[in-house]
């Protein structure tokens, strides 16, 4: 059932707080609603979001927006793995494991299935819509602070947090701060600023990865006429999923790495051989790096440090755009709009800003070409990315825990240093007792922590470490 909150722990039952309800936070509510069975729990659910479970890619209400991961491969319960699937199905018969339904449905689904399970569970389920802006653990205990409510009281905290909002790019200094607001949208996910965009306007989309994507479809959503950049150190667009799409299977760790070394170089060489190899049966490097998709953690821990910091700087763009791929519809829409010369894909970086005649004027320097180029715009959209570095964040309660040295960054700053059991390790380096992390700042630890079928695995293994304290 879902409860209103009171202070502190209720008939003295176990209390469980998750802050944050985008997936991750309602996949670890799920999981524990699920395997808690006749175990009585109190979980409190907290975000001030007013749809608590959809998380930021599941709020949009554009079925336009799809999954970058087929139906077959997104429910939310690892031991479920065609849950997704049949729900779809009793919408609509149709759906097959290789569909990419809409981020919108993939979002009713998880709502869908929260509710679910607090009808069958012992557990209880309290959704608290506020805004955490604290969280100091004890020996005893957890205290979560608001400014609008009293504090709370927890066994366990576990931080759910997900993609932190960008860090205003660098350039951006070149532009004098009163003409920022009017050129400038640092937030990608800011539907109004997007909406007042006047529609025949020229515009720079600075990164073409997955955000930048879901940003020209919005911008082009209504004219075909409108000129869209996109801008990117690489210059690279993400790959397509075949139509007729294949779930990753687990099977042990793929032979042709396992007695390579543990170097970038290595692994590089050995997969583009396995690809070789892969198109002479016929099958292409989706085959090969489809089955990689479960053992990319373990590659990362064989990795020592600088084997990483060298993919990071050289190597993960390409991992990237060949990992995390477009949906076949979204892919063939883009290239669409290349072909006729709606949008255009530059490689490089941004040199200078200047505003002129009522545009924004921005230097480019090309990567690859001597001299620069200059695009007159009227507006530049920061689709960089989420920002990873803890130490960067604007959120109040991030800031709070770094600030009181109750998390930490890792090395790399793409995440959070944690334990195998999710616990967090505080600045003196030592692991707490009361308070977790479950979300995309695992990356930290095992690279491959940021999508549906690596999350729901995630907390499923937190569910059951919770449940047996």
């Amino acid at each position: 059932m879902v409860a209103s909150v009171g202070g502190d722990q209720k008939n003295n039952l176990k209390t469980i707080a998750i802050i944050g309800a985008g997936f991750s936070g309602a996949a670890l509510a799920i999981s524990l609603l699920y395997q808690s069975k006749r175990i009585p729990l109190r979980i409190l659910l907290i975000d001030k979001i007013a749809r608590m479970g959809r998380g930021l890619a599941y709020r949009t209400w554009d079925d336009n927006h799809v999954l970058n991961v087929p139906a077959g491969n997104m429910s939310a319960l690892p031991d479920k793995p065609l849950d997704f699937l049949e729900y779809c199905q009793n919408i609509d018969p149709a759906f097959t494991t290789s569909s990419f339904a809409s981020r919108r449905l993939f979002g009713d689904y998880v709502e869908y299935t929260l509710d679910k399970f607090v009808k069958s569970s012992a557990a209880t389920l309290e959704k608290i819509p506020f805004e955490v802006m604290g969280v100091d653990a004890d020996s005893k205990g957890v205290t979560i602070e608001f400014n609008e409510r009293q504090s709370i009281r927890a066994d366990y905290v576990v931080l759910a947090f997900g993609q932190l909002a960008p860090v205003q790019p660098s350039f951006i200094a070149s532009l004098p701060e009163s003409q920022r607001n009017h050129f400038f949208i640092n937030n990608p996910w800011d539907a109004k600023a997007l909406d007042d965009i006047h529609i025949q306007d020229p515009i720079l989309i600075v990164g073409a990865g997955h955000t930048a994507i879901d940003v020209l479809f919005n911008l082009t959503s209504l004219t075909d006429e409108r000129k869209v950049y996109l801008l990117s150190r690489h210059g690279l667009l993400s790959q397509p999923h075949r139509p007729q799409g294949k779930t990753p299977v687990s099977a042990k760790f793929p032979e042709f790495l396992d007695k390579v070394p543990a170097t970038i170089r290595h692994y590089y060489h050995a997969i583009r051989k396995e690809i070789k190899q892969a198109a002479l049966q016929g099958m292409d490097w989706r085959d090969v790096i489809g089955p990689l998709r479960p053992h990319t953690s373990d590659i990362w821990h064989r990795l020592p440090q600088k084997e990483r910091e060298r993919f990071l700087r050289h190597v993960a763009p390409y991992w990237s755009i060949h990992r995390h791929r477009l949906s076949p519809s979204a892919y063939t829409r883009v290239i669409n709009m290349l072909e006729r010369g709606q949008i255009e894909v530059i490689a490089g970086q941004i040199n200078t800003l200047s505003v002129n005649d009522s545009a924004l004027e921005v230097v480019i320097r090309q990567r690859g070409q001597n001299g620069l180029r200059s695009l007159h715009v009227k507006k530049l959209i920061n689709c960089t990315g989420p920002n990873y570095d803890i130490t960067r964040a604007a959120n109040p309660l991030v800031k709070q825990l770094v600030s009181s040295g109750q998390i930490v960054p890792d090395k790399n700053r793409i995440g959070l240093e944690v334990t195998d059991g999710y616990k967090t390790i505080n600045a003196t380096g030592e692991e707490s007792e009361r308070l977790f992390y479950i979300g995309p700042m695992l990356r930290a630890q095992h690279w491959e922590a940021i999508a549906v079928p690596e999350l729901r695995v995630h907390a499923s293994k937190l569910g059951g470490i919770l449940l047996s304290k």
